[in-house]
């Protein structure tokens, strides 16, 4: 601030000096008189400006301008995230009725996401890629502050969390590309081997799909069984 006093101070004092010292006549001179004098007055506005920004960023109050520019910077809309996220606006709100994304909004309704959210989308796209749900990502986005961006140390807690849940789809991937090639060209000769068989649907109480080629056993089926007519009974 006192750079720009200094600075007016001594335009100021040009002015008068050659206002002075300058002919009663004379286009040239008056030429420069008028520049300089031009000068003069976009520094006071200038300096006018700068004061009463501050003044109104203490207050709290920012002018319009400087409030876009913010929101420009800082924040997308939802269509600036549908294009830089690569996917369509509708999913970006039903992502937000899951709990997976948290807009924020202006004074007219419009929703404005973080810039930490294009990470979030870009996690949430690899993760279905590999065939994990949407409540799989719900939980694991729980560890990341919703109303900031996250941290590096953010990130690096929410990988520990997934740990466990890859290393045991990667299994579950790694069997099933073992299991594929029995499968193949087997024209169903070896119905007792196939894990996609559930002879008197005694796999059903494990669950839905083929429990066998996700990993259980026909003793985890009987058990489970066990376990059913056991409440039953009671």
């Amino acid at each position: 601030m006192l750079v720009l006093v200094v600075l007016v101070l001594a335009v100021l004092v040009l002015v008068v000096v050659l206002v002075l010292a300058a002919p009663s006549c004379g286009s040239a001179e008056h030429a420069t008189v008028s520049a300089i004098s031009t000068t003069a007055t976009r520094a006071f506005r200038i300096r006018a400006v700068w004061q009463r920004s501050r003044v109104e960023h203490r207050s709290g109050r920012i002018p319009d301008v400087m409030a876009d520019t913010l929101r420009t910077t800082e924040l997308l809309s939802i269509g600036q995230l549908s294009a830089r996220g690569g996917i369509a606006a509708s999913a970006l709100r039903f992502y937000e009725s899951q709990g997976l994304l948290k807009d924020q909004r202006t004074d007219s309704g419009q929703r404005r996401y973080l810039r930490d959210t294009l990470r979030r989308v870009a996690f949430i796209k690899a993760a279905q890629e590999v065939g994990l749900s949407l409540e799989d990502i719900r939980l694991a986005f729980e560890v990341l502050p919703p109303d900031h961006n996250a941290t590096e140390a953010d990130w690096a807690a929410l990988a520990e969390r997934w740990q466990a849940v890859l290393t045991e789809r990667l299994r579950l991937l790694q069997q099933l590309s073992a299991d594929r090639g029995k499968c193949i060209g087997c024209g169903c000769l070896t119905l007792a081997d196939c894990a996609t068989q559930n002879p008197a649907d005694i796999a059903y109480e494990l669950g839905h799909s083929a429990q066998y080629l996700l990993g259980h056993t026909l003793a985890d089926a009987e058990a489970a069984q066990a376990k059913v007519r056991a409440k039953r009974s009671r």
